[in-house]
């Protein structure tokens, strides 16, 4: 079932995708625990909800076959089931983001999700993140997406230059929307960590090229803003993050390669005229 050179390989159950309410890409590095990967597929078996849901699973390299057979098994129980595609090299985060987008515009998927392999998303999350978007636009907000709370490691944020460089900066959480069993915060910038966005959104903005290490979050969001778009923080927390767990020796010289976001880092200054922070922060952590 490996993919050659990106072209997916459709689980047995996987034609049932076609249509569907959410498609969740998925993306994992070999480097990280096969436990991880599976702990947050199984998380997707349980958070079907109420919406036709298949998933997107996109490998920068190759899984070996036994974790092969029981993603497949996974994905099968989805209720829209599932694809796997296998690149075979590392193409960086924004690669398989910009093709997953392409194949749920393809497949007019009316959500798009993007829910890292350390991360459990709770059985009611998806669901919880649509009602907040549909409350939201009823008081009459633009909405590009709603992130589910991992338990207090990231707020809502705004984006703000300071001093000549682009801040993503913590705000306090005032004013929050009650809906069901939910709350959520307007804000501009939130990560795609756990994130559901509307697909009509991406008609008029999407994940640039030019960042494929660090930064095609935040450009998102810049566009976001710009086009009048607000993304949403939603609570009680939605999912669990496993960080510590799932980021092994050797994660950071992948995450945090410096001649990567370097590049990133020169092609956001071009962009948006001014430097942005967290991607300096990353250079500073990176190895050369």
């Amino acid at each position: 079932m490996v993919g050659e050179k990106g072209q997916p390989v459709m689980s047995s159950e996987g034609a049932r995708a076609l249509q569907c309410g959410i498609t969740t890409l998925v993306t994992h590095h070999p480097i990280r625990p096969t436990s991880c990967l599976l702990r947050t597929l199984r998380s997707l078996q349980k958070a079907s909800g109420s919406e036709c849901h298949t998933v997107d699973l996109r490998v920068n390299g190759t899984l070996d076959a036994r974790t092969r057979e029981q993603a497949t098994k996974l994905l099968d129980t989805m209720s829209g089931g599932g694809v796997i595609t296998e690149y075979g090299e590392n193409r960086y985060p924004c690669v398989p983001r910009i093709e997953s987008v392409a194949r749920a515009h393809g497949e007019n998927y009316k959500w798009w999700a993007k829910l890292d392999d350390d991360i459990e998303i709770e059985p009611e999350g998806w669901d919880a993140l649509i009602s907040c978007i549909l409350a939201a636009e009823e008081m009459g907000h633009e909405v590009l997406c709603a992130m589910a709370d991992p338990g207090g490691e990231r707020g809502p944020q705004v984006l703000q230059p300071a001093g000549g460089v682009l801040q993503t900066l913590a705000v306090v959480p005032e004013g929050a929307q009650n809906c069901g069993d939910a709350r959520w915060v307007p804000c501009e910038f939130v990560g795609d960590g756990a994130t559901l966005f509307k697909m009509e959104a991406f008609e008029s903005i999407g994940y640039d090229a030019a960042f494929s290490l660090g930064g095609a979050d935040i450009d998102l969001a810049m566009q976001a803003k710009l086009a009048g778009f607000k993304s949403l923080f939603c609570g009680p927390p939605f999912a669990e993050h496993h960080h510590k767990e799932c980021a092994p020796d050797g994660y950071d010289s992948l995450r945090y390669d410096a001649s990567m976001i370097a590049k990133s880092s020169q092609a956001f200054r071009a962009k948006w005229g001014m430097p942005c922070a967290q991607l300096m922060m990353f250079e500073g952590r990176g190895r050369r």
